[in-house]
C-alpha cells in the first residue's frame, strides 16, 4: 500500500431538493402577498364601514313645494323617432326629456321605490345615450313644472308620490325630488 496516499472523502450533495424548496418558499410568499393585497383592497374594513359613502355628499335635494317654474305645457309632443320598446337605445337630444327607468350615459336612473316617477332633462349641448331595459318615453320639453305635475297626477299607473327630476347640463348633473305639483 502506498503511504503517500491520503484518502479524500467526497460528499455528493443533490442540489435539486434545495433549489425546489427555495423556489417553493418564494412562490408561497408571493401568493401570500397577493392574498393580503386582495383582502386589503377589496374586502371592507371596520375603518371603511365607519366612513360615510362618497355619494352621501351628493344626495339629491328633496323639495316639498311646487317647482319654481311657470307652467307652459302648450305644444309638448313626443320625441320624433323615439323607440319606446324594452331594451331600446336612443339618443336624447338637447331640449328633450326622457321618462322612465333608464341608463343615461352609462349611469342608472331607476326609481328608488314604488310611486316615484323619473324624468331626465337634457340641457347639454350634446345628445345623451339612453338605454331603457323596460322601455321609456320621450317628450320635447324642458318644462319642469309640466313634468312634475304630469308625474304627480298621471304617472306610476295613476299617480306618483314623488317626481324625480334629473337635469343634465354641460356643467354637471343635478336632481330634485318633488312631492307637490
Amino acid at each position: 500500500m502506498n503511504e503517500d496516499f491520503t484518502p479524500v472523502t467526497t460528499v455528493r450533495t443533490n442540489w435539486t431538493p434545495w433549489i425546489l424548496g427555495i423556489l417553493l418558499a418564494i412562490i408561497s410568499c408571493c401568493c401570500l402577498l397577493g392574498i393580503v393585497t386582495v383582502a386589503y383592497t377589496f374586502w371592507p374594513t371596520a375603518e371603511a364601514a365607519a366612513q360615510p359613502a362618497a355619494e352621501a355628499a351628493t344626495q339629491p335635494e328633496i323639495v316639498s313645494s311646487a317647482p319654481e317654474y311657470a307652467p307652459d305645457s302648450t305644444g309638448v309632443t313626443s320625441c320624433n323617432g323615439w323607440d319606446t320598446s324594452p331594451g331600446a337605445t336612443n339618443t336624447l337630444l338637447p331640449g328633450q326629456t326622457v321618462r322612465g327607468d333608464v341608463v343615461i350615459n352609462g349611469k342608472a336612473y331607476y326609481d328608488n321605490g314604488v310611486g316615484e316617477g323619473t324624468s331626465g332633462i337634457n340641457m347639454t349641448s350634446d345628445g345623451l345615450e339612453v338605454y331603457s331595459q323596460w322601455g321609456s318615453g320621450c317628450e320635447d320639453t324642458t318644462d319642469i313644472y309640466y313634468l312634475v305635475e304630469k308625474d304627480l297626477t298621471n304617472g306610476c299607473g295613476s299617480e306618483c308620490d314623488v317626481a324625480r327630476i334629473v337635469i343634465f347640463t354641460d356643467n354637471g348633473i343635478s336632481q330634485k325630488f318633488h312631492t307637490e305639483p
